[in-house]
C-alpha cells in the first residue's frame, strides 16, 4: 500500500516577488551623547565713515596695458598726423594713475609717436612742393622711411616692455613735459615688516 500513496504536496511558500520602486534603506548610524552646539550667529559689520583724505591710492602692475601703450600706435598709421598719438595719449591719460610704469611708458610712447607724426608730415609737405620729381620722391622716401623706422621701434618697446625694461625710445624732444609737466618719479612699494 505503500506505493499507492499520493505524493506530498510541497509545504514550502514561493518566495515572494521582488518589489519595484521601493526605496533603500540607509545603514543608520549609531546616536551618540554628544551634540553640535548651533553655529554662532554673526555680528554685523560696522560701517566705517572715511574722509576723504583717508583713501589710498593703489597702482596695480599690469603689464598688459604698458604693452598696449606702445602697440596701440601702430593703429594709427593709416591716419597720420593725429592717428598714431591719439590712442596712446587717451591710454596713458586713462591709465597713469592706476597702472605702475605707465607715467613713464606713456610718455615716452606719446612724445615718440608725436615725433614720428611731425616728421612724417614735414616730409609730405616737403613732396607737394615744386621743387621736381627727385624732390618728390626723395621726400616719398623719407616718408617711407620714418613709418618703418616707427613700426620697428613700436614693435621692439613691446618686446623690451614685456621682460620688464623701460621702452628703448630716441628721446627726440619732450612734447608732454613742455605741456603738462616733468614726469612724477615712481613711489617704490615699501615692505612693511
Amino acid at each position: 500500500m505503500a506505493d499507492t500513496d499520493p505524493p506530498k504536496p510541497n509545504t514550502t511558500p514561493p518566495p515572494p516577488p521582488p518589489v519595484v520602486g521601493k526605496p533603500v534603506e540607509e545603514p543608520r548610524l549609531p546616536k551618540t551623547s554628544y551634540t553640535e552646539p548651533p553655529p554662532a550667529p554673526m555680528d554685523e559689520p560696522e560701517e566705517i565713515e572715511l574722509e576723504d583724505e583717508e583713501f589710498i591710492d593703489v597702482k596695480v602692475e599690469n603689464k598688459l596695458v604698458l604693452i598696449l601703450v606702445h602697440f596701440v600706435g601702430l593703429f594709427g598709421i593709416p591716419f597720420w598726423g593725429f592717428g598714431n598719438w591719439i590712442l596712446p595719449l587717451l591710454l596713458w591719460v586713462t591709465k597713469r594713475n592706476d597702472t605702475i610704469g605707465m607715467d613713464r611708458e606713456g610718455r615716452s610712447a606719446v612724445n615718440f609717436q608725436i615725433a614720428m607724426s611731425l616728421g612724417t608730415l614735414i616730409f609730405f609737405i616737403f613732396g607737394w612742393l615744386p621743387f621736381g620729381d627727385f624732390a618728390s620722391a626723395l621726400a616719398g622716401l623719407f616718408v617711407a622711411l620714418v613709418v618703418i623706422y616707427n613700426i620697428g621701434m613700436s614693435v621692439w618697446a613691446v618686446a623690451m616692455v614685456n621682460i620688464g625694461k623701460p621702452a628703448p625710445y630716441p628721446k627726440i624732444y619732450d612734447f608732454l613735459g613742455k605741456i603738462i609737466g616733468p614726469e612724477k618719479p615712481e613711489e617704490e612699494p615699501s615692505d612693511l615688516a
